[in-house]
């Protein structure tokens, strides 16, 4: 187990009078995670629980309204060791939970995906509410409004208690998320320090740099902040002396000396060089996205990548949070992750969310398809740089040695830009992170077959249609009037699509394809060979793409192909796996779902993903 030992030292304050007249009070957040974990309604803290509890509540909270798997969940309370009970003993936590939630409005624990998800108001979680005030103090700022911009830091710091799940001892995957969480605490304490710079409150900047170097001693940010507020105050001893505490800091407990940032301010503080309090001054600005209509460098140009797409119908619901998440401010780029089986529709809607959205983005829309349909080879990520890149006009984009180069320019050039960046068929690995823009004014869509482990993301999964929404894609392709004269047959035919998107389109086009045909007929055709009007009338890259992962499973594991085979609907129970597979059924079976061949169901079994069972025909 990891133990997180962390020194806590608030920074919380009482509101200035007055301050309710500019900022106006919103509901305090409910569920705080800063610090310990409690659950406070009211003004008055709950109980919550025991230490395992807290745990398991604090792993559904992290995952921001996405399910969370049961073995993540075994993982982050019983690390490498959990109990034969631990699907028991979660279930109970899980109502545990509800139990003391019960009184938070609008919140609710269910069981999703072979896990649990926990619904809530980001607004009612510290963490998250800290995360909108940054980047609402952030924009007033950048529009002059003080008076708001001091009233989001003030709250900001009220709500920083300490390190996010202070105390708890957790397994290794929660312990690197609280860790990740926790850096980016930080970060937006530092961007909070810089509002309050850019207003003139050179002491209550101060004050708060103290108390985060009691608990990060190390970070040689906060300590640049520190001698940089000090001067500006006029206390250019106290800037020194700053200097000073921070080398015998660093060379003290890691030996190392200051690093190339504080030795050059240090220097500029010696020298008082004439231009520092104002170099100062914009250095600890935050960076507000490029007002529209002014581009940076001469040979900026403005791609619009965007690809055609086709007719979009459904996901209302998905679609209207990608749009509002794109466009949201804040202080960091803002990242949606759109996961789900292959044909689930992950890309259309990526595409119809960003085409929505492209006119925000005035410095242009970029786009990289990582499975590069219709080849073997995936595009790695120094490619994507680099054709991003010469994309934005950078003429020596070719001449570029690497990867560390290529990602290093990239992020140089986006940040101060208002960019949307849509990057599809993504795979788990560091490939995608390293495309990851800096600046606040841009946007990034993932898509991806399984979930990517990006944090500050919204993760948002592609389930099947339901019937209502499948019906409607079809009259959108084939014409109301039709589909509606059998009513019968459509949802046969929705049925016999698995309610898959793909395979919808695909049925779509092929009554447009048989105009004189009853749709009793296409329904029969469509039962006899699936297989072969998919890959006529399906997206071909899509086919091609789960064709090679599992040709490729079955060369690497053979034992796994009768269970492919086999599986079709049905639910293939662990029993059944440990039969068919032997003593490496757990080993494989967890293969087969990183690999999107099968998917997890919520009695505990398996089933293959529905356009495998469709595809059967051409797999081998």
């Amino acid at each position: 187990m990891i133990r997180c030992r962390i020194v806590v030292t608030s920074t919380r304050r009482r509101n200035q009078k007055g301050m309710s007249d500019v900022f106006p009070a919103r509901p305090a957040p409910a569920l705080r995670i800063l610090g310990r974990v409690e659950l406070c309604l009211n003004g008055t803290r709950e109980r919550v629980g025991g230490p395992k509890l807290k745990i398991f509540l604090l792993a559904l909270v992290v995952h921001r309204n996405d399910p969370v798997p049961l073995d993540r969940l075994a993982e982050a309370i019983w690390d490498d060791s959990p109990p034969m009970s631990a699907t028991a003993n979660i279930r109970n936590y899980a109502m545990a939970a509800r139990r003391a939630l019960s009184r938070l409005a609008g919140s609710e624990i269910v069981k999703d995906d072979g896990g649990y998800r926990l619904v809530v108001d980001p607004e009612r979680v510290d963490y998250f509410r800290m995360e909108e005030l940054v980047a609402e103090g952030a924009s007033a700022a950048a529009r002059g409004d003080g008076a708001t911009a001091a009233g989001c830091a003030a709250e900001a710091f009220e709500l920083n208690r300490g390190p996010v799940g202070h105390g708890q001892i957790c397994g290794r995957g929660l312990a690197a998320r609280l860790t990740a969480l926790n850096e980016q605490r930080l970060a937006l304490m530092e961007e909070l320090v810089a509002v309050q710079l850019g207003l003139g409150g050179y002491a209550e900047a101060a004050r708060h740099l103290r108390l985060m170097l009691g608990e990060v001693p190390l970070r040689e940010r906060c300590w640049a902040l520190l001698m940089r507020t000090l001067y500006l105050m006029g206390d250019t001893a106290g800037a020194l002396t700053a200097f000073r505490e921070a080398r015998e800091t660093l060379v003290e407990l890691i030996g190392v000396e200051p690093g190339k940032e504080l030795q050059d301010l240090h220097q500029a503080v010696l020298t008082r060089d004439p231009e520092l309090a104002g170099g100062m001054r914009q250095s600890t600005r935050l960076i507000a996205p490029k007002p529209a209509g002014q581009p940076e460098g001469p040979s900026h140009r403005v791609p619009r990548q965007l690809p055609l797409g086709g007719r979009f119908s459904g996901r209302a619901r998905e679609l209207e949070t990608l749009s509002a998440d794109l466009v949201r401010q804040r202080a960091l780029p803002a990242i949606s992750v759109v996961s789900g089986s292959p044909g689930a529709g992950k890309s259309a809607l990526a595409l119809h969310a960003a085409r929505r959205v492209a006119d925000r983005f005035p410095d242009g829309q970029l786009y990289v398809d990582l499975g590069n349909s219709g080849q073997d080879e995936r595009v790695t990520a120094a490619q994507a740089a680099v054709g991003f890149l010469r994309d934005l006009g950078d003429s020596e984009a070719s001449e570029i040695g690497g990867l560390a180069e290529a990602v290093t320019r990239f992020r140089s050039m986006s940040c101060g830009l208002r960019l949307l960046i849509l990057i599809d068929n993504a795979v788990p690995g560091p490939e995608v992170e390293r495309l990851l823009p800096t600046g606040a004014g841009c946007a990034v869509l993932v898509t991806a077959r399984c979930a990517l482990p990006i944090d500050h993301a919204r993760h948002i999964r592609l389930g099947a249609m339901g019937m209502a929404e499948s019906i409607a894609l079809l009259e959108d392709l084939a014409g109301t009037e039709r589909v509606r004269a059998d009513r019968d047959a459509a949802g046969e035919l929705v049925r016999r699509c698995r309610f898959l998107p793909l395979a919808l389109r695909a049925a779509g086009i092929l009554l447009t394809a048989r105009p004189d045909r009853p749709l009793s007929s296409v329904v029969a055709e469509f039962t006899e060979d699936a297989s072969r009007i998919l890959d006529r009338y399906g997206d071909p890259g899509v086919n091609r793409r789960l064709r090679t992962v599992y040709q490729r499973v079955v060369r690497d594991i053979p034992e796994a192909k009768p269970l492919l085979s086999a599986s079709g609907d049905a639910t293939i129970t662990t029993a059944d796996a440990a039969r068919m597979l032997g003593g490496s059924s757990v080993r494989i079976l967890d293969r087969l779902c990183d690999e999107c061949l099968i998917e997890p169901t919520p009695e505990g079994g398996y089933r293959a993903v529905p356009l495998l069972g469709l595809l059967q025909n051409l797999l081998h």
